[in-house]
């Protein structure tokens, strides 16, 4: 199973706090009739929650003690909440996130290095493979305002073939 978890949050200082060095002018030209006048950033704190939730599943096999072949694959369901109470406004995203790939390691170099305590076992190594990565997010609500707009028939689609080549260490 694999399960990732996102909660970060936004925080706007608003307007011209003159004990802050970096604040000196936030301040921007907001086009009115009569002409341009300089209008404060508002305070806020916009808050995110994103999640995936679905199975993966890994498989290796050795070829001796130097080289392996490994293969992987996952679908999760995931989703994205974004919501600023200050300008009455958010976004809710939900799709699903498909994932799999093939790959071989080589060990190049290991050794032993006994601590008295524990034994580490450092090893340089290299690693190439193919990855491919499908994303559909199919479900849009954008509230602005306080209006809710249920977008029905939005879909975004977004797909990566990755070919890696790489050089790791590891103890």
């Amino acid at each position: 199973m694999s399960l990732g978890i996102a909660t970060p949050t936004i925080e706007n200082s608003g307007g011209s706090d003159s004990s802050s060095s970096n604040t000196a002018n936030l301040s921007i030209p907001i086009p009115i009739p009569t002409g341009l006048n300089p209008v404060e950033l508002l305070s806020s704190s916009t808050d995110m929650f994103g999640y995936k939730l679905g199975p993966a599943l890994i498989y290796s096999k050795s070829f001796g003690s130097y080289t392996s072949f490994y293969a992987k694959a996952s679908y999760a369901l995931q989703t994205m909440s974004i919501e600023n109470d200050t300008i009455n406004s958010g976004l809710d995203v939900n799709g699903t996130c498909l994932s799999y790939g093939i790959g071989m390691r080589y060990q190049l170099a290991r050794t032993e290095a006994d601590l008295g305590f524990m034994t580490l076992e450092p090893g340089l190594y290299m690693n190439f493979g193919v990855n491919y990565t499908e994303l559909r997010l199919d479900d849009f609500i954008i509230d602005l305002t306080g209006n809710n707009f249920d977008l029905e028939d939005s879909e975004l689609n977004s797909s990566a073939t990755t070919l890696y080549f790489g050089l790791g260490y590891e103890f």
